[in-house]
């Protein structure tokens, strides 16, 4: 089996290096000999000079693509190109993850593996909303959360999750959404709730202090 770790990215630090590194070592050490990988970085138009340095640094590692937008076309946007890398070069699965440091690398190899056994469902890795979290991030989750709860009749415990897994079945259907920024990513869960279901994984909740590192605008987005 074949996957597609898939990572956007807007101006990274050095984070996103650690992780990249941190997922590699660990699939090392599961010594998955049969499992085919790539850690994909699609490069949402960085300008930072310092983010390009480590990009450039980064498209060396062995095992990583980078593929570069020339302008900043959104998340949504930047996911969808990922996804359609997959389904063109035949990956089983993805596995997408923020590149700001809010995913333990063990718990992207977590949904991987959550996946590859259950591969009919949408997997989401599912934060502790609790007092720590920004009150930015709360505010835009309980938004999402409600509305598609009372309108789907679908309990997820966290829309915003950038911490996802899926198998070849949806990729069709998530390429074709219109959305193309952080809307994306509850429109992709409202299309994928007609035609699949959901498996829920709890992961850890990491957040700087007022999680600077973010582009999410609650209200806007």
């Amino acid at each position: 089996m074949s996957k597609l770790f898939l990572i956007p990215a807007l101006n990274p630090d050095t984070t996103l290096t650690k992780l990249i590194h941190q997922i590699i070592d660990k699939i090392k050490l599961l010594d998955e000999k049969k499992n085919e990988y790539l850690i994909l970085i699609v490069n949402d138009g960085s300008y930072n000079e310092s983010s390009k340095d480590i990009l450039k640094d980064i498209s060396l590692i062995n095992n990583v693509h980078i593929i570069n937008n020339s302008y900043n076309l959104g998340k949504g946007a930047a996911l969808k190109i990922g996804i359609k890398y997959a389904k063109d070069n035949n990956f089983d699965f993805v596995i997408t993850a923020d590149a700001d440091g809010q995913h333990l690398s063990d718990d992207i190899i977590k949904l991987s593996n959550t996946v590859e056994k259950n591969s009919d469902y949408f997997v989401l890795g599912i934060r502790e909303f609790n007092k720590k979290i920004p009150l930015r991030s709360k505010i835009g989750n309980i938004m999402t959360k409600v509305i598609f709860n009372l309108i789907l009749r679908k309990r997820l415990a966290d829309t915003q999750t950038g911490l996802r897994a899926f198998s070849k079945k949806y990729y069709n259907q998530l390429i074709s959404l219109p959305e193309k920024k952080y809307d994306f990513e509850l429109s992709s869960l409202i299309a994928i709730s007609r035609i699949g279901d959901f498996f829920q994984v709890p992961i850890t909740t990491i957040y700087e202090p007022g999680n600077p590192t973010s582009f999410f605008r609650p209200f806007k987005d």
